[in-house]
């Protein structure tokens, strides 16, 4: 049934829109851009785009070359200007980018190192077959092929003497971190390689000790220079080792060890150095700068005393070995003798016992509880009236757990919570006797099996 509108009161059939001029007027509009559209997609002349600075693609996978071990050196990277035909609907189209370019070299004709002229080549993806490639700028690249080779050249170091030093410093020594280089590249130009010089040289003035960097140059055999700059060397570790060592004055001292609790060395020793480089107690000495702990220090000791070794004498002389020989050893002897005086006469010895600390080390082990014989030293004053109270003897440990069956001399150490106006001299041992633990419970064993026989013999007898 046709389609009827009720339009003012009256039905009106729709074939009458084709008898209305506005209707007609734009549906011959819409068929008029419809018509254009089509002529500009499929009758539009080809048009030409340019795409600059197309990057090549220089990967040697899947290629003879590659297959050959080989690589390339130089220049490995370039670009060329690619342009494209087809409609230009499409040539103008903003998804048409250069993306869609692939441009690769012609390597078939590689089989061997050297420099070749390749031919590039390039091919659209992804884009429509109504496009294509007319020309490629530059239409061939200069490429070098080789295979990697590794060398091993002894550094010949040429070093700037031409430098400044600061004021009271010196030179003490300068070397290459290195004795050899490992230069690897091309074949071809490694080959040519006759040695490897390390170029040094100094722009501040030399005040303190220094790693120098250093460059290098790679001589050839023939005098040629290395065409190619990718010569690649580990000489990321190797520099010029620079010692510089500065003048400075120290007051000598003598270091004294194992001092006893309570007792100030200075009160009853002296000592001195009588040796004509040491009359004024300072030493001018070479200075490694690199030595920060000795740069910053004003002291330095050249020796020490045994506080424990020294015999209880009035006057003695002790043979002091020098600190760290290759610091001192241009300044100070192997040993240095050093006149010790003791002061003794406001002190007096007494000779005690004292406690042993008990311990608990199994039911077989015998401590005894007296250590006997200790020598004191103490203010003369007071020595009539010292006794051992407060003080007591702590064994070894270590020398207890390792002591076996039988004897074993233990060593002490005394201690004391409450005193320090004396100390002890001398060093001393305990006897601790050490049972078998097998006998001692079959011992254990019998005394129970008697006991138990004897209640038995008193049951019957009940």
């Amino acid at each position: 049934m046709a389609s009827v509108e009720y339009i003012a009161g009256r039905k009106k059939n729709g074939n009458e829109l084709f008898n209305n001029k506005i209707f007609i007027f734009f549906l011959s509009f819409l068929f008029a851009v419809v018509i254009w559209c089509v002529i500009s997609m499929y009758e539009t002349p080809e048009t030409e785009r340019v795409f600059q600075d197309v990057k090549v693609q220089m990967s040697l996978a899947d290629t003879v070359p590659g297959s050959l071990e080989m690589s390339v050196f130089g220049t490995n990277e370039f670009y060329c200007d690619v342009t494209v035909v087809g409609k230009g609907y499409l040539v103008t189209d903003s998804t048409f980018t250069s993306d869609k370019i692939k441009v690769k070299p012609e390597l078939d004709a590689v089989r061997e190192p050297g420099v070749y002229e390749v031919r590039l080549s390039a091919q659209l993806t992804n884009a429509s077959g109504d496009l294509a490639v007319v020309s490629v700028e530059p239409a061939y690249v200069t490429v070098y092929f080789d295979k990697t080779l590794q060398r091993s050249f002894q550094i010949i170091p040429e070093i700037d003497t031409d430098y400044l030093i600061a004021q009271d410093c010196t030179v003490d020594s300068m070397e290459m971190s290195k004795d050899y280089i490992i230069v690897s590249g091309p074949s071809l130009e490694m080959n040519r390689l006759k040695d490897v010089k390390a170029h040094v040289g100094f722009v501040d003035t030399l005040q303190k000790s220094v790693h120098q960097p250093c460059t290098f140059e790679f001589v050839t055999a023939d005098g040629i220079p290395l065409t190619y700059s990718t010569v690649l060397t580990s000489q990321e570790d190797i520099y010029l080792d620079v010692q510089i060592s500065k003048e400075k004055s120290f007051e000598m001292i003598v270091d004294i060890v194992n001092v006893p609790v309570g007792l100030k060395a200075e009160s009853i020793m002296s000592y001195y150095i009588d040796d004509f480089a040491f009359r004024n107690s300072t030493v001018t000495l070479n200075i490694p700068t690199a030595d920060e702990s000795l740069m910053a220090a004003d002291r330095i000791s050249i020796g020490q005393i045994d506080f424990a070794a020294l015999a209880f004498t009035e006057n003695q002389t002790v043979q002091v070995d020098c600190y760290d020989r290759d610091i001192f050893m241009n300044v100070l002897p192997e040993t240095v003798p050093v006149n010790v005086y003791l002061d003794t006469a406001a002190y007096s010895e007494v000779v005690l016992d004292v406690p042993v600390e008990a311990t608990e080390h199994g039911d077989n082990v015998t401590i005894p509880e007296t250590l006997t014989g200790v020598s004191f030293i103490v203010p003369a004053d007071s020595a009539q009236d010292f006794s051992a109270d407060g003080f007591y003897a702590v064994l070894d440990e270590a020398m207890l757990e390792d002591a076996v069956v039988g004897d074993n001399q233990i060593a002490v150490s005394i201690k004391s919570d409450q005193k320090d106006s004396a100390w002890v001299r001398g060093s001393y041992q305990v006897t601790v006797s050490v049972a078998d633990e097998n006998a001692t419970e079959a011992e254990d064993s019998a005394e129970s099996s008697g006991d138990a026989d004897e209640e038995d013999t008193q049951a019957d007898a009940e």
